[in-house]
C-alpha cells in the first residue's frame, strides 16, 4: 500500500489497476520484498523498512532524489538491492547521498563531496577521492 500510494502521488493521475499494480510489483520486487508486500511496514526488519524506504522513493520518479544513509544497518545483499534500485533511476535523476558505507558510494557516485567537521574537505571524481592524501589521512588514519 505504501510504495501504490507513493506512485499515485508522484503521477497524480487516473491509471489503470493493472498498470499501477505491475509498476508496484516490478518496484517491491526489485526491492526483494514481494513475500512481505501485504504486510504493514510496522512489522518489517528495521532493514526492510529502509528498503522500503527507498522504494517508495524511486517508485515516484523523482528528478532530484536525496537520501540520508540508506543503506545504514543493512547487510552487504540488502546494500546491493539499494544499489540496483538507485541504478535503476538512470540518468534522469540527480541524486545527493549521505552516506558513511564508503564501498557503497565509490560504486554509485559520478563526483563525490567529502566534509570534515562540516567543512569541505576534497571533491571530485571517486577515483581522485580514493586516492587524496587528506582524505586518506583523516579518514584512514594513514
Amino acid at each position: 500500500e505504501n510504495i501504490e500510494l507513493a506512485e499515485k502521488t508522484a503521477l497524480r493521475k487516473n491509471h489503470q489497476r493493472e498498470s499501477v499494480s505491475s509498476a508496484i510489483f516490478q518496484v517491491l520486487e526489485m526491492a526483494g520484498i514481494t513475500s512481505q508486500m501485504d504486510s504493514p511496514p510496522s512489522v518489517l526488519s528495521p532493514g526492510h523498512q529502509r528498503i522500503l524506504e527507498v522504494a517508495m522513493a524511486v517508485m515516484t520518479l523523482p528528478s532530484v532524489l536525496i537520501l540520508d544513509e540508506p543503506t545504514q544497518g543493512l547487510g552487504e545483499q540488502d546494500v546491493g538491492l539499494v544499489n540496483r534500485m538507485i541504478e535503476a533511476l538512470g540518468d534522469k535523476t540527480s541524486l545527493m547521498i549521505i552516506e558513511h558505507n564508503i564501498e557503497f558510494v565509490l560504486k554509485i557516485a559520478e563526483r563525490i563531496v567529502v566534509l570534515d567537521r562540516g567543512r569541505i574537505l576534497t571533491q571530485g571524481a571517486p577515483e581522485e577521492i580514493v586516492s587524496n592524501e587528506s582524505v586518506q589521512r583523516v579518514y584512514l588514519g594513514r
